[in-house]
């Protein structure tokens, strides 16, 4: 873990993040310039939504402001954890695993719903359908079933986070718009189809890797 700092209109802003998510931590003090041009500095106990998570500005005793994200080992909706690691992973992920496909993002917080086939993060065979989201219910719009037999099955809802411990693999997919479906084999994604149900031709296997 390394902190990187940055002058941002006259007040240093400090990122903490693996070394090995450099570019990514570029690209968010680049970000942080163009809203500061723009009129949006950061202040002490300001939110900013990032891609599947939130992050938080903290301003310490020398007036120097660090970013904290939702401790996912925790309890995300209350704790934080200085640094942003599992946000900027996630959002190379997600962001990379879209393009690929050829669509157009489509927002997911860590807050929102998934529903899913009871047992179906333990099955090896799976597959995820997305539907229109209703940010107002936190409902996410996915839905994640057992591929082959998936009828008169019992039901039951997780917050998009827990896949972070259960199927984490799932996550890169998890910005795909509406109409996409995803099918999953273990730990590999076999399969993607868009909204016209047209197979997806793209490289399949997003790494897991820096969630931790």
């Amino acid at each position: 873990m390394e902190v990187t700092k940055a002058n941002i209109g006259g007040r240093v802003i400090a990122i903490k993040a693996a070394i090995a998510l450099k570019g990514q931590v570029d690209w968010l003090i680049s970000l942080l310039h163009d809203m500061h041009s723009q009129g949006s500095a950061l202040s002490d106990g300001q939110r900013l939504q990032l891609g599947f998570s939130v992050l938080t500005a903290r301003q310490g005793m020398d007036g120097e402001i660090s970013l904290w994200e939702p401790d996912f080992d925790r309890n995300p909706f209350e704790d934080l954890r200085e640094g942003v690691n599992v946000t900027m992973a996630l959002l190379a992920q997600q962001t990379g695993f879209v393009r690929r496909a050829r669509a157009q993002p489509t927002g997911i917080s860590f807050q929102d719903k998934i529903v899913l086939t009871r047992g179906a993060l333990q099955a090896g065979s799976i597959y995820l359908e997305r539907s229109a989201p209703d940010p107002g219910k936190q409902d996410s719009g996915w839905f994640i079933g057992l591929r082959g037999n998936d009828s008169c099955e019992e039901l039951e809802a997780i917050f998009a986070f827990q896949l972070l411990h259960q199927r984490p693999t799932l996550l890169a997919v998890l910005a795909l718009p509406p109409g996409f479906m995803v099918f999953v084999e273990g730990e590999e994604i076999v399969g993607v189809a868009n909204e016209r149900n047209e197979p997806v031709n793209m490289y399949l296997a997003p790494d897991a890797a820096g969630l931790s």
